[in-house]
């Protein structure tokens, strides 16, 4: 009984995150909470922002194909395996990130990371399997795209980087899709999936030492770097959507039918290359808060007024830029009402941030940083790009240090910057005097 008090001590560190970096590059995470469930899974710092424009959808499709080897073309074994043992096997493709990751009890741990290390350094790539998925992405794209929130997210990435890698959806256009070949998968799996740029990332009841020897052993033959022609071809990707390219632009799109407005204010953020930045702009976003689960003085205002049905502000931050994004619905009528209180709340900010507010902020940041400790997924998913940005596990002390060392001024003068500089603006839902919205948005422009 002693020991088991003992070892739940959380100044214990065994119970800090742990990150080990093999011969090969591959960088290994843990963090060790007490249950009898995990999550494990290997992250992947490659997504669609790593493709090029005609075999835009690769990472998706490999994604899809890589899932579809443990689902189908193993007879089924690998998914009643799975099944039995009551774990899950899930997966996503974002911009700049593949996670392939397992929820499980924490006595098959050895099993789990054998069976991520099969489907992703031993990928079936054939024409069959290729030819098979075809209609399942096309498919899921034509869902996904009927969905009105992810027509708000593409039209907001469109409008802040246009034609760049980031501007581009990430399931691919219908064109790129059906023109998927063995090729463009094989070569994109080789160019991106070298140790270097892979965390195996466990957060569980687990011994940092055991997932380090399990890595070791099964991740043992990565690739661990890239040709020299896969470097000149990563540069040629990359070079349009960095540093000065968020762009200015709006997009209108009236449809009378629809009973609310759902548009977004749009502004350039830093990017999670700089964290400290990233910080501060999640202390302004906590200082906003929303109606579904942060209720703030500017929530009360907007309640009272009634100037939205909901709001919430977001970030979408990408290595070295990003979009910080205010996302409303509201009737047509409060647009104006609600951009005019936004943008007088921004202006206080910028002029003389409340201390209360910025304290409360500041605090509500770090229960939710807290939070995300306790969730062995949302651990691994959160601290993977502290891990690619640092190359050191993200402790809460440190993080806690840092949000303490924001100023008012520095709060202050990020919110004149968004007053000041570039801003794009995404509108769907009833005809409105769109013109009146932009005389407000771009008033000092």
């Amino acid at each position: 009984m002693l020991k088991t008090l003992k070892r739940t001590l959380i100044t214990s560190k065994s119970y800090l995150p742990q990150l080990t970096t093999l011969s090969n590059g591959l960088r290994v995470l843990t963090h060790n909470i007490p249950s009898i469930t995990g999550t494990t899974g290997v992250w992947v710092n490659s997504g669609s922002r790593y493709e090029s424009a005609h075999t835009n959808g690769v990472a998706h499709y490999l994604e899809h194909l890589l899932c579809r080897r443990a689902e189908i073309d193993s007879g089924g074994e690998i998914a009643s395996r799975l099944e039995y043992l009551g774990s899950q096997l899930n997966a996503y493709t974002s911009k700049e990130i593949s996670a392939y990751y397992l929820f499980h009890h924490y006595s098959s741990q050895k099993e789990m990371l054998k069976l991520l290390s099969d489907l992703i350094t031993k990928p079936q790539i054939t024409r069959s399997a290729i030819s098979s998925e075809r209609m399942n992405i096309l498919s899921e794209k034509q869902q996904v795209e009927s969905l009105l929130d992810e027509q708000i997210n593409m039209l907001m990435h469109h409008a802040c980087f246009g034609e760049s890698t980031l501007g581009r959806t990430i399931l691919g256009s219908e064109g790129t899709i059906s023109s998927m070949r063995t090729k463009h998968l094989a070569d994109y799996h080789k160019k991106n999936f070298i140790a270097p740029r892979m965390i195996v990332a466990a957060a569980g009841p687990f011994e940092h030492e055991r997932v380090v020897d399990l890595s070791q052993e099964l991740f043992a033959n990565l690739k661990t770097k890239q040709t020299e022609n896969e470097k000149k071809l990563e540069i040629r990707q990359l070079k349009f959507p960095f540093k000065g390219v968020f762009q200015q632009k709006q997009f209108y799109i009236p449809i009378p039918e629809m009973p609310v407005a759902h548009y977004s204010l749009l502004f350039p953020s830093v990017g999670w290359k700089d964290y400290y930045q990233c910080l501060i702009e999640r202390i302004i976003q906590t200082n906003f808060g929303n109606i579904q689960t942060n209720i703030t003085s500017f929530t009360n205002r907007v309640m009272q007024n009634q100037l939205a049905l909901d709001y919430t502000p977001l970030m979408y931050p990408y290595m070295e830029t990003g979009i910080w994004t205010f996302s409303v619905v509201s009737n047509p009528n409060s647009v104006k009402g609600f951009i005019t209180e936004f943008l007088k709340e921004l202006e206080e900010l910028s002029n003389k941030p409340n201390e209360k507010n910025i304290m409360n902020a500041k605090n509500s940041l770090k229960l939710s940083l807290i939070l995300e400790r306790n969730d062995t997924f949302q651990f691994c998913d959160e601290s993977i790009k502290y891990v690619f940005m640092a190359n050191k596990p993200p402790q809460l002390q440190d993080l806690f240090q840092q949000i303490d060392q924001i100023s008012l001024k520095e709060i202050s003068n990020y919110a004149q910057n968004w007053l000041n500089g570039l801003k794009s603006f995404c509108y769907i839902g009833p005809k409105t005097d769109i013109q009146s919205v932009y005389k407000i948005i771009y008033k000092n422009k």
